[in-house]
């Protein structure tokens, strides 16, 4: 009963967020909207569904830390619309109207001939790396993922991949056979690397493209559940060659990973749950929160990267079968930062992102635009845990933001 009561109160706070910032920014893509539904359906599924299949319950833990979270989140919205003079976004907007370079067909022609080179690389690197080890079990192996693509120059190219993958996705049309052919390959490229991660986020950034050139959301039916069967087969697909489960049979196999992808749906909201329960530490690496400036001056340096995986594991269910370390988006900032650190980070990374959304949505620059939909995607993912302490949250965005100096200007979509 507690536990429906906060969601309640949360789902209160989102709608009166969602009110006020279409009322004063005019479209409902700000990043507490982006964030918050998410979230809000996940515990709701792990609420009612998570102990019938088996799971642990929610703690409710989880629902106050989301219920302040969104309060602190949405400040950049405050800050932005209140305490910063209009005149401070209009001054900004203004560099990037009129502008000079259109994504036409001869750049979408570009972007193709650019994405082909990456998919040709990248295949090469999958078929040396297949030849020095020599067997396709090995493709289901954390070292065959890295030495395809997690380190390296092989890393940095298949990380364009995503970028290129939300421009296709947003702009793909039924019979431009071409467009589809490669976002199939980039798929297939991102598959192979099998950090799911890096699989959705290009996926949910083109798909929340697609509906901001709309300016609206259009639920339908059926395309939600097509939708959903391709997240549920490229889950699938991606734990294909690691499960080497032989005394199983084939659909003993799928149940399997199905009641994994369950527990991967759930790992976030019942992660952090467990987290506070076992007393586990909280504030202790503040510098987990700061990770890509970090890893970006060891890269310059000749130093190790270092990885941001959460050494702190849980178990969601009663056979304790499902281990995870992910803890949510707010919780991830918490158990590092602690609560000082991790309502500062809070409030400078809403402030960051709010201003990349009122920009993209004043200006309609396209590179702006991208920029903001691969933040977004990340925070579609809040449910599950934290993504902007990762490299490529600061290496892609480097990429788009030399775009939109050296274009300076909006450019009209005409694909």
């Amino acid at each position: 009963m507690l536990n429906l009561a906060l969601l309640l109160i949360l789902i209160a706070e989102v709608f009166f967020f969602t009110h006020f910032d279409k009322k004063i920014f005019g479209n409902y893509f700000s990043p507490v909207v982006i964030l918050s539904y998410p979230i809000i359906l996940i515990l709701a599924l792990a609420i009612v569904f998570s102990t019938a299949l088996d799971f642990l319950p929610v703690n409710n833990s989880v629902l106050l830390l989301c219920i302040v979270g969104v309060f602190f989140f949405w400040f950049g919205s405050f800050f932005w619309s209140v305490i910063i003079p209009s005149k401070v976004i209009n001054n900004v907007a203004e560099r990037f109207k009129d502008p000079h370079i259109e994504v036409s067909a001869n750049l979408k022609k570009v972007f193709q001939v650019f994405a082909w080179v990456v998919i040709s690389i990248m295949l090469f690197s999958f078929y040396k790396t297949y030849r020095s080890f020599g067997n396709i079990s090995a493709v289901g192996s954390d070292e065959f993922s890295s030495d395809y693509g997690g380190h390296g120059a092989t890393g940095h190219i298949l990380g364009l991949a995503i970028p290129l993958l939300i421009f296709f996705i947003s702009i793909a049309k039924k019979k431009d056979y071409l467009t589809l052919l490669t976002i199939v390959f980039l798929v297939f490229l991102l598959l192979l690397y099998r950090v799911k991660t890096w699989l959705y986020i290009p996926l949910i950034g083109g798909v929340l493209l697609r509906y901001y050139n709309l300016r609206k959301f259009r639920i339908r039916i059926f395309p939600i559940l097509i939708s959903v069967l391709i997240v549920v087969l490229l889950f699938l697909l991606s734990y294909a060659f690691s499960v080497k489960a032989d005394n199983y049979t084939f659909w003993e196999k799928v149940l399997m990973l199905l009641k994994h992808l369950t527990g991967y749906i759930f790992a976030g909201v019942l992660g952090f749950g467990e987290h506070i329960k076992h007393n586990f530490p909280i504030g202790e690496s503040p510098k987990g929160l700061f990770m890509p400036y970090i890893n970006l001056y060891n890269v310059i340096t000749g130093h190790q990267v270092t990885g941001v995986v959460s050494p702190y594991h849980v178990f969601i269910d009663r056979r304790c079968l499902e281990d995870v370390n992910v803890k949510t988006f707010f919780g991830t900032i918490l158990i590092n930062g602690g609560y000082f650190i991790g309502i500062l980070y809070t409030l400078i990374m809403s402030i960051i992102l709010y201003f990349i959304w009122i920009v993209a949505s004043v200006t309609k620059n396209y590179w702006f635009v991208i920029l903001y939909i691969f933040f977004a995607a990340a925070l579609v993912l809040g449910w599950f845990d934290f993504y902007y302490n990762q490299l490529p949250f600061l290496e892609l965005p480097a990429y788009m933001i030399i775009f939109i100096i050296l274009t300076n200007k909006k450019p009209k979509i005409q694909v």
